[in-house]
């Protein structure tokens, strides 16, 4: 049943359902989620420290998926039974995430493994990161509002041809030595990116 809401929620005052707050909180997300593992990682800070920031990264979830609540609440008055299930699994992935990336970076500092054991222990952290990926589509799959459904459902689209564009670009300027390398499991994140861009632009376009 669709959960009633106050007066405040459904911005009795006129203005519009912002999606800023969404992009701002995603976007720091996105960019703590490289660059603070890989500073701990650069000034050899060990890995308790290293799982503290990844968890203290982890919080930026908190108000992104608070945010994206309120605004579904605003624009559709409810919160639909699919979005419940993606705030839950959107935690259990920042949970999961923190815990085997900072274990996988621990075992490697500590027991330096190879063989096959080396491949299992480098692969943890991508478990996650699938997970992710399996999230985001299953929300669009288990939607019932077909009008939000399409709109994920585009702004999926504008994140893959995000992706597909900065990686071709990037690759071939990679090819001519003119930027550094950058680590291909970076994709999701870029792809999470272009996720916020296209939910701009469907706004924008009044979509």
């Amino acid at each position: 049943m669709p959960e009633n809401i106050t007066n405040e929620e459904m911005n009795i005052e006129g203005r519009k359902p912002s999606i800023r707050p969404i992009i701002l909180w995603a976007g720091l997300f996105v960019v703590a989620m490289f660059a603070v593992p890989l500073a701990v990682q650069y000034f050899e800070l060990g890995h308790i420290v290293m799982l503290a920031a990844v968890l203290c990264v982890m919080l930026l979830l908190i108000p992104m998926v608070r945010a994206s609540t309120a605004y579904a609440k605003q624009t559709s008055g409810f919160i639909s039974p699919a979005m419940k299930n993606y705030n839950k699994r959107m935690f259990i992935w920042m949970i999961s995430y923190a815990i085997l990336l900072s274990f996988s970076l621990w075992f490697f500092q500590k027991y330096e493994p190879s063989g096959a054991l080396l491949y299992i222990i480098a692969i943890l952290p991508a478990l996650p990161m699938i997970y992710c990926v399996w999230i985001m589509g299953q929300y669009i799959a288990e939607e019932s509002d077909e009008y939000v459904r399409m709109k994920n459902a585009q702004a999926s689209l504008y994140a893959t041809g995000f992706l597909l564009s900065v990686a071709s670009i990037w690759g071939f300027l990679e090819q001519f030595e003119a930027v550094p390398f950058i680590p291909s499991w970076m994709a999701v994140p870029m792809w999470a990116m272009g996720l916020g861009f296209g939910h701009a632009m469907n706004k924008v376009k009044g979509a």
